[in-house]
């Protein structure tokens, strides 16, 4: 029995579809390095803010990230702008990841904070306020 309103199931046309698929499915790291893209910090996502919890200035992630070599950018919730440089630049984070623990890390001396996905902004201790270069998703454990 023939469908007529399927279109017929050329090679090309199949190739088109599992492609057309394919970039549906998988996300792109261009996707992943704004959160959910909306100015609140939601469930899943990893934000920062350059100065108190309370700051205009703020930054969402999905995934793990090293902030220079990517120019992340903080948003200035305000303006609604790009404003200034992520790198070496975070005050408070909060992890909504669903998963994992974060480790924020600063390249130049190697300290290290690690904050649990508990949904509470925490204000960055003094040896790694101003200064992460990166955050890391970490197990649980």
């Amino acid at each position: 029995m023939r469908w007529s309103f399927l279109p017929s199931r050329s090679g090309a046309t199949m190739a088109l579809v599992v492609l057309v698929s394919a970039l549906l499915v998988i996300p792109t790291a261009a996707s992943g390095d704004v959160g959910d893209g909306r100015e609140a910090c939601n469930t899943g996502e990893i934000c920062l803010n350059d100065w108190p919890a309370w700051s205009r200035y703020t930054k969402h992630f999905w995934w793990s990230a090293a902030y220079a070599p990517n120019n992340y950018q903080w948003w200035d919730t305000v303006d609604d702008e790009h404003q200034g440089e992520v790198d070496d630049d975070m005050s408070a984070a909060v992890n909504k990841d669903t998963r994992c623990k974060v480790r924020f890390v600063d390249w130049a001396t190697g300290n290290a904070w690690t904050i649990a996905n508990d949904n509470f902004w925490l204000t960055a201790p003094a040896w790694i306020n101003d200064a992460p270069d990166e955050h890391v998703r970490v197990s649980r454990r």
